[in-house]
């Protein structure tokens, strides 16, 4: 398998070139050549989406949308606060980089939007046509997509008092809502319960404990509650208690 070897922050890159090149079965990845006039485009939405389009084709009754990642990122030296470095539950972030899955079947319209990517990575995608009687006859040529640079990633995180952390982040298209997620520094992220449907780009978090460190980080959603983008981690350490004053009883 050819490769590229290039630096992003620190972090190797590998490029798996022959994931573009190679036609994998059914199932485990799309097997047929591209089909004339059967084009598809891929787009960033946020850091963790991508807007796809293709050519509707008359004798489609449904498509089928396979992935693969393109990169691989050393999980050694990927800075831990970074989006990347998040964990998601779709099946690119499972599936070994290089290896062509399933990500969305049975689609009615020439078109979709794929939430909930592996953060900032090189993806790419090819669609594939189902005729009336559930055949794959035809196939997409690949269209490759950079969510590294999508809007979603900033987090700016100030204390305008000792106990009150102030999160700042950018909107991203399409989000209807954004969620915040909060954690004592060393233990996991969970969704912050009183902030899940923010509709503006701050908020501020007070009565947060004395002496402690916390984590942050914001979700861009959209009606359905489906992610578009993560911000990267920040921290904050909030002011230890303060003692009793010498000469005060």
């Amino acid at each position: 398998m050819s490769g590229i070897l290039s630096a992003r922050g620190g972090v190797v890159l590998i490029a798996l070139l022959a994931a573009l090149a190679v036609a994998p079965p059914i199932h485990a990845a799309p097997s047929a050549q591209a089909s004339s006039g059967f084009e598809l485009t891929a787009a960033p939405v946020g850091n963790a989406s991508a807007a796809l389009r293709w050519t509707a084709l008359p004798e489609a009754a449904s498509y089928n949308v396979y992935g693969v990642q393109t990169v691989v990122i050393d999980p050694a030296t990927t800075d831990p606060t970074s989006p990347e470095a998040q964990p998601t539950n779709h099946p690119l972030a499972r599936a070994t980089p290089g290896t062509w899955v399933e990500v969305a079947k049975d689609l009615r319209t020439a078109g979709a939007t794929l939430t909930d990517l592996p953060r900032e990575r090189t993806l790419a995608f090819v669609v594939r046509a189902v005729d009336a009687s559930g055949r794959e006859y035809a196939q997409s040529a690949p269209a490759t997509v950079v969510l590294e640079g999508a809007p979603g990633d900033d987090l700016v995180v100030d204390m305008p008092t000792f106990t009150a952390a102030r999160l700042s982040w950018e909107p991203v298209p399409g989000a209807t809502r954004y969620a915040v997620l909060a954690a004592p520094a060393g233990q996991p992220l969970a969704p912050d319960r009183a902030r899940q449907a923010l509709t503006e780009t701050t908020t501020v978090i007070d009565g947060l404990p004395p002496g402690g460190s916390w984590r942050f980080a914001v979700l861009a959603q959209d009606a359905d509650g489906r992610v578009l983008a993560q911000t990267r981690l920040q921290e904050v350490v909030t002011a230890p208690p303060m003692g009793p004053m010498f000469g005060m009883r």
